[in-house]
């Protein structure tokens, strides 16, 4: 790690990193597991990390698949700088193909919405981009690009995130066809929701009405069941 650690100060230094990231999620093999991937290059000293995670979720999705990328790349910039100070003179790109992934990561002081969709993620994402020791923004790559361009006509940004596109993949089959799947807490989170032991990822009060809503049912039927069972008795 210490020698991963220096190229990618060195690169953040000198702001020669690219990075891009991906996500994936398959409906038709599994509604549990989405999945990212993470490409980080240095185009000074030409060295390059490569990650990818499936992440075995109840709120799965391709859209969390997304921001699971984001947050992948901010943690693995977060270790690499943890014993640095502070610092708002340097900037690092992360390059991303959903829009909805980018406005989030760019506007880390704004508020979400009561209901915000995969809301414990971004929530993370801002909390990380405001904590990590150097400037973050993301910024629009094309996804698919090299399969409509071809790869020497492929930016860089381009090729990394197929890259990742392809990272992100194959550790999704690898986890449906019965691999490892990441199922615990997200390093560093500040705060999080579960209910009956289940993770909360969109509007805490949401999951509290449905949560309530559940448990009266369940004693609701429960007393008409002994109900009818006394009156059979009778």
């Amino acid at each position: 790690m210490d020698g991963i650690r220096e190229w990618i100060q060195e690169g953040k230094t000198n702001e020669t990193l690219v990075i891009a990231h991906d996500g994936s999620y398959m409906s038709t093999d599994s509604t549990s597991l989405c999945s990212a991937g993470v490409v980080i290059l240095c185009t000074a000293t030409k060295q390059w990390l490569k990650a990818s995670l499936a992440k075995r979720s109840l709120c799965a999705s391709n859209y969390r698949g997304e921001l699971l990328g984001a947050l992948m790349a901010l943690l693995i910039l977060q270790a690499a700088s943890s014993h640095l100070p502070p610092t708002t003179t340097t900037t690092v790109v992360l390059h991303c193909d959903n829009k909805g992934v980018n406005s989030h990561g760019n506007s880390k002081l704004r508020s979400l919405p009561e209901k915000q969709r995969q809301a414990d993620l971004i929530r993370h994402i801002k909390h990380i981009s405001q904590t990590i020791p150097v400037q973050v923004k993301w910024e629009w790559v094309e996804g698919h690009a090299v399969e409509r361009k071809g790869r020497h006509r492929s930016t860089v940004p381009e090729r990394l995130n197929d890259q990742a596109d392809k990272l992100a993949k194959a550790a999704l089959l690898l986890a449906i066809s019965g691999g490892n799947a990441y199922e615990g807490d997200y390093p560093f989170e500040m705060v999080s929701i579960k209910l009956t032991g289940k993770r909360v990822s969109g509007s805490p009060r949401q999951a509290l009405q449905d949560h309530w809503g559940y448990i009266m049912l369940q004693n609701n039927f429960s007393v008409k069941r002994t109900s009818s069972d006394l009156n059979t008795f009778i």
